[in-house]
């Protein structure tokens, strides 16, 4: 039995329906699953030798439906989302550490009794639970219309509030108070971090970056210009391709920076559903009077979470058109042979003349202002 239920687990994995109209009901799974981990803790801690055996049978039942309800719910959130946030992910250790507790809680889903063992231990229960419904909403909800921004925050208070909640329902009716009471401070530590910045750990998924790159010319969406250094520009263009679900619309944010300054941050308005992304670009036009150096454009949501940046060095040159040098004179200076009578003299020597060296090209007016970032 153990070995059919993991490859059935596994299966599953690999074949789910992860598509939006899922999300609804997924996400009110997880709301109701907190439910479902009262139910089992407290018929756990039921005490069913002196009932009938009938009672007795029910209360089995009613253990083996909320076990089997918990299992299921768990292990479908963390295997929906998981693959959202590795495709969301950075290269960076914080996304890389996030996705990988999530890998290592699916995997503890798949193998039934340890699964089953470790729902009837409270403090390995709320944790698996709290993990699977912070991700959970964190990433169906921006599906359903609600901002990624708000998704982080929801996630986090479902966490908060769950944990004290289960912790005083599965409590002795004398003796509630302190396990409640630290059910609660473990659980405040989610929306804490939320609000401390730490949600830049945490991909944003289901947002996904597709494309960027960094040149100084943009025409019917494209980039003309695209490259890794750029000499003398007057301006820079940040285009990013952003994939999201269809009926997801959000706010992103280009963050500009020179050599790890900060140098402004432009809202931008994007929607889901396209496969190859939604395209949208900000223009960096003053770059002040230093603007050598390596330029940054970061991806980010409103909570500063990271989908992925681009880089570009900035060169300045003097450009110049090295003078004409002039022709040595002859050595021996010919002469015409004219009719007699006539005057000899020097034959016509004409030598090109030069127009004069190139003026270098003046640099960009200085200052920054809020102005010089624009999207059109």
């Amino acid at each position: 039995m153990p070995w059919f239920s993991l490859a059935l687990g596994v299966g599953g994995a690999f074949w789910m329906d992860r598509s939006p109209r899922r999300a609804g009901p997924i996400a009110a799974f997880i709301v109701a699953s907190w439910l479902t981990l009262v139910a089992l803790q407290a018929l756990e801690r039921a005490r069913i030798d002196r009932l009938s055996q009938r009672q007795q049978l029910v209360v089995r039942g009613a253990r083996f439906a909320s076990i089997f309800a918990s299992e299921w719910i768990i292990q479908l959130t963390l295997f929906f989302v998981l693959p959202f946030y590795a495709r969301a992910a950075t290269r960076s250790a914080g996304h890389l550490g996030f996705v990988a507790l999530l890998g290592c809680a699916a995997a503890l889903t798949l193998w039934d009794p340890l699964f089953q063992a470790l729902l009837r231990r409270p403090l390995t229960a709320l944790a698996l639970q709290a993990i699977s419904s912070f991700a959970g909403l964190n990433a169906l909800l921006p599906i359903l219309g609600i901002s990624n921004r708000a998704s982080l925050w929801i996630g986090a208070g479902a966490a908060c509030a769950g944990l004290p909640l289960v912790a005083a329902a599965i409590s002795p009716a004398g003796a509630r108070l302190r396990p409640t009471l630290a059910a609660l401070a473990v659980g405040a530590l989610f929306p804490l971090a939320v609000l401390l910045g730490a949600g830049r750990v945490v991909p944003a998924a289901p947002l996904r970056l597709v494309e960027i790159g960094l040149g100084t010319r943009l025409a019917d969406r494209a980039l003309l210009d695209q490259g890794s250094r750029l000499i003398n520009p007057e301006q820079l263009v940040c285009l990013t391709a952003v994939f999201a679900p269809r009926g997801l619309h959000d706010e992103l944010f280009h963050a500009w920076s020179q050599e790890g300054r900060p140098m402004g941050r432009v809202p931008l308005a994007i929607s889901g559903g396209r496969e190859r992304g939604f395209r949208t670009w900000s223009i960096k036009k003053i770059l002040g009077q230093h603007p050598a150096g390596r330029w940054r454009c970061v991806v980010e949501t409103a909570s500063g979470q990271v989908l992925g940046d681009g880089e570009v060095d900035v060169v300045l040159a003097l450009l110049a058109k090295a003078p004409v040098e002039a022709a040595p004179a002859p050595a021996f200076q010919a002469l015409e042979a004219v009719p007699a009578g006539g005057v000899k003299g020097p034959a016509a020597q004409e030598f090109p003349s030069d127009a004069g060296d190139l003026a270098p090209m003046p640099p960009p007016a200085a200052g920054v202002s809020a102005s010089d970032l624009s999207v059109p």
